[in-house]
């Protein structure tokens, strides 16, 4: 599903984690352990296009990637959806929901001979002023006791949660932390002078970088 982007926070997304070296930073800094070992980083792949419903297209960006399993052995989808908004979502679940419904719609023009669902591992990036409150087991959005039931989708995200994180404290390569500090400090005024000094000490690492490479 491919959508104009007018997003100024989605154009920097995406300008830095179309960059293999700077998308795999920043995932393995922030999936959990045991997953990150899991996957053959130098596959890691971006699938083009958006997935994200026309009314959050000013408030969220999204990544498709494509990565080997080695646990498994064969390639699976991650798909990271980064919230430009102050507050947490509680129906979240249900947006992710749909929208990997449509990853899937769109992998069978990709793989059009597939005989099984490739799996999609959902991430929610999160640096809004409130800490995330919400659950992230899709099923939690029903009443309790319909919550076991065999005819309720069962799946959870993984939440990356830097809502109360320090400037000092953001990982992944330097491209990736620099974006991660511009949208930081786009919802949290009082840490901005923080986030620009430390800012100011990437840009100028990657300007050197830049200037002595041979």
């Amino acid at each position: 599903m491919s959508k104009s982007i007018e997003n100024p926070n989605d154009k920097l997304v995406r300008l830095v984690f179309s960059d293999p070296v700077e998308a795999a930073s920043f995932l393995q800094a922030n999936l959990p352990e045991n997953l990150a070992k899991e996957l053959q980083w130098q596959s890691l792949t971006l699938v083009k296009g958006t997935f994200i419903d026309d009314e959050f297209q000013d408030t969220a960006s999204d990544l498709l990637f494509l990565v080997k399993s080695l646990s498994i052995g064969q390639d699976i989808f991650l798909y990271v959806l980064f919230e430009h908004q102050s507050k947490p979502e509680k129906w979240m679940r249900f947006r992710l929901f749909k929208y990997m419904g449509r990853i899937w719609d769109e992998s069978f023009k990709k793989f059009p001979k597939q005989n099984f669902l490739i799996p999609v591992i959902p991430l929610v990036f999160y640096q809004g002023k409130n800490k995330w409150s919400y659950s992230t087991k899709f099923r939690d959005l029903f009443r309790p006791n319909q919550r076991r039931a065999d005819f309720i989708p069962d799946f959870g995200h993984i939440l990356i949660d830097q809502s109360g994180i320090k400037s000092e404290e953001i990982k992944g390569a330097l491209k990736a932390r620099i974006t991660q500090l511009l949208m930081l400090a786009a919802y949290h005024n009082e840490a901005k002078a923080k986030v620009f000094e430390n800012l100011i000490q990437f840009l100028c690492v990657l300007r050197w970088n830049q200037n002595h490479e041979v």
